[in-house]
């Protein structure tokens, strides 16, 4: 059992981070798709090809710096002394020649008068992402969903107040609100982060860092294992489509992509950051506490993959006589593979914080191996002959997983709870559809 105010803060936490993502997302969508309607798809293709190189850009020059928050933030807030030596030996300094040099390689793909935006964009970027689950982690949500919130609105409204008297909007108007919305948004939350590391003692009764090998080791596996979930996100698939069918052929691809991950991030950003604070804060705790929040966690994240996906099983052969059914065995098999990483990324929380990354990355480097072995022979298959392939190698490598961890901390994974959220969106269905045949 978690004690009261670690309960208070993590359901705290998720309540901020759902409404936030919620807004966020919804907004975006629509942003997005007036968006489409307003540009050429030449100059929308091109933004999308931009700012997706920048996020994929971003994450790459991150170096493990944002996912390594759970594992040593305790060591991090320690004292000064200690913040001083994790945070700028081994997250900011080894940075800068990274930023540098990815700043170089941006630039070659794009316009000239576009490079400095683009540069200054990539390299707050990357600061801003490790601040955000530095900040999420101590539980900061409420500040920093404010935090990106107002950044957000800044970024529509220097898009949007402008149209109504020009009429045009451009990749340069796009991506010059985009770096207001990002210096500001990075400067808000570095003075957060100031603020946290003022009030910390200057030394402590144990001020000694981890060793070497365990904060390389905290950095280089979820380093690895995050990357290797963007191999088919749209931050990567936007900029190769691109380059090889051209912006305008992309724009619409683009606009796809973020509608159709709209659900999932509001989900994973709901529970990734929460968990990350819960989980961070229980890093020296017991096993049974840690185990206590796993099952929190799941028990939160489970009604949100399971009542879509059972509804659409449910109303599937009343949906599929107005929607192709095709689009919806897709739409099914998106749930299905969301639902499965969403539970994989929990797993690897744990892993985290039980300083076992290194057998978590073994197991996920073996499904990266084998997705990558479906890109190579997809193109002999359908793409739900390939969707259900990724599916089936997610499944085994999750349960191989869960049986890991039930062996190595007697970590069960309470299946019966999906089962009972199953059942009853089931009946509700049920009843539902009875409802809609007598009326």
């Amino acid at each position: 059992m978690l004690n009261q105010e670690t309960s208070f803060f993590f359901k705290k936490a998720l309540r901020w981070n759902f409404f936030g993502s919620s807004f966020y997302e919804i907004t975006k969508v629509f942003h997005n798709f007036y968006l489409l309607s307003c540009m050429t798809s030449h100059n929308y293709g091109q933004t999308g090809f931009i700012l997706s190189s920048i996020y994929l850009a971003a994450r790459i020059a991150d170096l493990g710096n944002a996912y390594s928050t759970v594992p040593l933030l305790q060591d991090m807030l320690r004292s000064k002394k200690n913040f001083r030596s994790l945070i700028g030996s081994f997250f900011l300094l080894p940075q800068i020649p990274v930023l540098l040099l990815g700043a170089t390689i941006l630039s070659w793909h794009i316009a000239p008068e576009l490079r400095g935006l683009v540069a200054a964009i990539f390299m707050l970027e990357t600061y801003r992402l490790f601040l955000r689950y530095f900040l999420h982690a101590q539980f900061k949500n409420s500040f920093v969903v404010s935090i990106e919130l107002g950044s957000f609105v800044l970024f529509l409204s220097a898009i949007w107040i402008p149209w109504l008297f020009t009429g045009t909007i451009t990749p340069h108007s796009i991506l010059t609100a985009h770096l207001a919305d990002s210096a500001v948004a990075t400067g808000l939350l570095a003075a957060l982060s100031l603020r946290a590391y003022w009030l910390l003692p200057s030394t402590s009764s144990n001020d000694t860092l981890p060793s070497i090998k365990n904060i390389i080791a905290s950095k280089v596996y979820p380093y690895f294992n995050r990357l290797s979930r963007e191999i088919t996100s749209s931050n990567t698939l936007t900029p190769i489509y691109a380059t090889l069918f051209g912006y305008a052929n992309v724009s619409i691809f683009y606009f796809l992509g973020i509608a159709t991950t709209a659900y999932q991030m509001i989900i994973k950003n709901t529970i990734t950051y929460s968990s990350n604070a819960l989980l961070a804060k229980l890093r020296y705790e017991s096993h049974e506490q840690k185990s206590y929040a796993f099952h929190m966690i799941t028990d939160k994240l489970l009604p949100m993959l399971i009542i879509p996906t059972t509804v659409i099983v449910m109303f599937y052969t009343t949906v599929n006589k107005f929607i192709d059914p095709m689009l919806l065995k897709l739409l099914f098999c998106f749930l299905i593979l969301m639902g499965i990483d969403l539970v994989m990324h929990v797993y690897e929380q744990y892993y985290l914080v039980q300083d076992a990354a290194r057998k978590f990355f073994i197991l996920k480097m073996v499904e990266s191996a084998a997705c990558l072995a479906v890109f190579y022979f997809g193109p002999k298959w359908s793409i739900l002959q390939a969707f259900s392939t990724f599916i089936a190698i997610k499944a085994i490598i999750t349960l191989c997983t869960a049986l890991q961890a039930y062996n190595l901390w007697d970590l069960r994974f309470r299946v019966h709870n999906a089962m009972l959220w199953a059942g009853i969106t089931a009946a509700a269905s049920m009843v539902i559809r009875l409802i809609m045949t007598i009326f």
